[in-house]
């Protein structure tokens, strides 16, 4: 048995408890800042004169900032630790965040959000490896589901408060990106976080490019694409989805308020990967909670009474969150320590990466082939998704093989 391996295998205790739960509290400010635009580009586009497609440019641009900041935060978590690197990206989104609150035109958005974005994508990839190596190899699954579930409630809080406040005034959305830098309270509380075993004991990083060499590849590839086509077909529907509605007949109001009710689905979403995560591996519990989210964001597409809008908008929600608590448990299992965390990033900045121009393909599909074309192009990812989990997904009983190093001189 490696010294990295003996956490996971030491029981559930009241210390872990502790852990997930200041985690589950970044995630929420985390998860709520990265929906936050949603909410407020109806509102933007009136104030700030943004047009749809400069919403699409300013969405990809934190998306974008993700990516940078998911494959810069796992090799910063390689070399300086997972809790240094936690606390340091918490601390950076929500500074970045209260700057958005102050933006003044749609290059100071851009910019803002952009940096927003780098602090969101490497605190997600730091947090999920920290848990893959602090919790019970038996339990792992299930405490990531739990606490993405937790988290997940930062997503309609800020909804809510984003309908709240959006009517208050002309510039009142900005005290949504206000709502959002309030993550440093988490930062505050989480000075007592060990450092990961795994990586005290794992100084020397691997380097990015072993991951497309060799065993390697095809774990990189499979989770690579998965993220890709889930990430987009996910926030091409939550970033748009309020402006669509209002520009489908619906007021602003409305839209919002309904969007707002969908985003309820997330929490349960998530716990429904709460019983199959340690049971039944990847490839069965995500082929088929794919199949199912395509099958919502078609239908959703297809209906325009205010109920099934809101039921197969639910769904939506659920079942992206079920996929992102088997992908935030399965996607670090897929490396060794030496690794993780730089796989991780990049596996999950990928989606972000490709998610920056979902935006723009997604404004840009709307406008040429209308509002159910969009939801169409949502469920067809999601059937992406199932097939290339049945295809390139290693079987269950195959574990990571360790990182080759050169010898030091």
């Amino acid at each position: 048995m490696t010294l990295p391996a003996r956490p996971g295998c030491l029981p559930w205790t009241r210390h872990h408890r502790k852990v997930a739960g200041t985690l589950a509290l970044c995630f929420a400010f985390e998860l709520a800042d990265i929906n936050s635009f949603a909410y407020v580009a109806p509102a933007v586009h009136h104030t700030l004169h943004l047009g749809l497609r400069e919403i699409s440019v300013v969405t990809a641009a934190g998306f974008l900032g993700m990516f940078a900041g998911a494959t810069a935060g796992g090799r910063v978590a390689e070399r300086t630790g997972r809790k240094r690197a936690l606390r340091g990206s918490v601390l950076w989104f929500s500074v970045c965040s209260l700057a958005t609150a102050g933006a003044f035109d749609t290059i100071s958005l851009l910019a803002t959000r952009f940096l927003t974005g780098c602090g969101l994508g490497a605190m997600t990839v730091v947090a999920v490896t920290y848990l893959a190596e602090l919790i019970p190899a038996n339990q792992r699954g299930r405490v990531q589901a739990g606490t993405l579930a937790v988290g997940l409630l930062g997503i309609p809080a800020m909804a809510f408060f984003g309908r709240a406040v959006i009517g208050l005034g002309p510039q009142s959305w900005r005290l949504v990106f206000v709502f959002g830098a309030l993550g440093v309270f988490p930062l505050v509380i989480s000075g007592w976080l060990p450092e990961s075993p795994a990586w005290r004991r794992t100084p020397d990083a691997g380097t990015p490019l072993q991951l497309f060499r060799g065993s390697f590849a095809r774990r990189t590839t499979m989770p690579a694409t998965v993220w890709i086509f889930l990430t987009i077909s996910y926030y091409g529907f939550a970033s748009f989805a309020p402006t669509l509605l209002q520009e489908h007949g619906f007021t602003l109001t409305h839209s919002v308020g309904y969007t707002a009710l969908t985003t309820l689905g997330a929490v349960p979403g998530a716990l429904l990967a709460w019983p199959v995560a340690d049971r039944f591996g990847l490839r069965g519990p995500v082929t088929v909670f794919s199949l199912l989210f395509a099958c919502a964001g078609v239908a959703y597409g297809l209906t325009f009474t205010p109920a099934a809008i809101v039921i197969f908008g639910f769904l939506v929600a659920a079942l992206n969150q079920t996929l992102v608590a088997l992908l935030y448990s399965h996607t670090p299992r897929l490396f060794p320590a030496e690794i993780r965390a730089t796989a991780t990033g990049l596996c999950y900045g990928a989606g972000h990466l490709a998610n920056a121009f979902g935006p723009l393909l997604v404004g840009q599909i709307s406008l040429s082939l209308g509002y159910p074309a969009v939801f169409v192009f949502v469920g067809a990812c999601g059937a992406v998704v199932a097939v290339a989990v049945l295809t390139l997904a290693p079987r269950r009983s195959e574990e990571p093989v360790p990182v080759t190093r050169t010898s030091r001189r």
